[in-house]
């Protein structure tokens, strides 16, 4: 894969327990238009780009407990959460509320699988069902 694993657009996402591994990439995670993702316990190894704001338009990441082994990219300023991009769309019905929305936590409850057996789970089940 090169790119949009996944791509998040005018929405919320909460992404965790991945393994990337699609070495020569443009990126594993963008977070495009108005988005609010939270990136966690997910396992990239040997990939150029790991997570990307994609335009400069309102967007913000909240990434810990990842693991980023041998990329290409630091993803260091999404650690504390990054706003990133400007609020373009000002007119109705697309107002913008006055600050992006801030996905730090769920309204349901999941298991995070420790992120350093991530890669042996994923390929230990790659392919059942």
């Amino acid at each position: 894969m090169y790119e949009r694993m996944p791509r998040v657009v005018y929405g919320q996402a909460h992404i965790y327990n991945n393994y990337y591994t699609a070495s020569g990439n443009l990126y594993c995670i963008g977070v495009g238009s108005y988005d609010s993702a939270l990136i966690e316990y997910n396992y990239f190894k040997s990939v150029n780009n790991p997570i990307e704001f994609m335009y400069n338009i309102y967007a913000y990441i909240l990434q810990k407990n990842n693991v980023f082994d041998g990329c290409k990219r630091n993803q260091d300023e999404t650690k504390e959460g990054k706003i990133y991009g400007e609020r373009y769309i000002t007119t109705d019905p697309y107002t913008l509320k006055k600050d992006a929305v801030k996905l730090t936590t769920v309204p349901y409850k999941y298991t995070l699988d420790d992120v350093n057996k991530v890669p042996d789970i994923i390929q230990k089940q790659a392919g059942y069902q």
